[in-house]
């Protein structure tokens, strides 16, 4: 595994990479497992928009988390088309045939009614 990198160059070996990571902003090892071992639940804040120009990028981070359990986080989210849509819901169906679960959290305004209408039936 790469350690975290501060400025495009690798910290001095004498650094410790946890001190290092927190003040660029990245958190080392935010989960409370015991190290060498996978969270089991992995949360996806997915940003403003999760539209066409998007839906590629929120599928790789929904799919590339290594947790079995993933939440993407819509609420930040304020727009959402049908091709963000798709994207999560071929991430949830990769997620799902790895045998892991996908859960969709937060979503508020137009992204919250396109859902609604979307899953509702007739």
């Amino acid at each position: 595994m790469n350690a975290p990198r501060r400025g495009g160059r690798r910290p001095s070996a004498g650094k410790d990479l946890r001190t290092v990571a927190r003040r660029s902003g990245r958190v080392v090892g935010a989960s409370a497992t015991a190290p060498g071992r996978r969270p089991s639940t992995t949360v996806e804040s997915l940003g403003d928009r999760v539209d066409a120009s998007t839906a590629y990028l929120c599928f790789a981070r929904c799919v590339a988390a290594q947790a079995p359990h993933v939440v993407a986080d819509l609420s930040s989210t304020t727009f959402m088309d049908r091709a963000g849509y798709g994207a999560l819901m071929s991430a949830r169906a990769v997620i799902e045939h790895r045998g892991g679960s996908f859960e969709l959290r937060g979503a508020g305004g137009q992204p919250s009614r396109l859902l609604r209408l979307i899953s509702s039936p007739g």
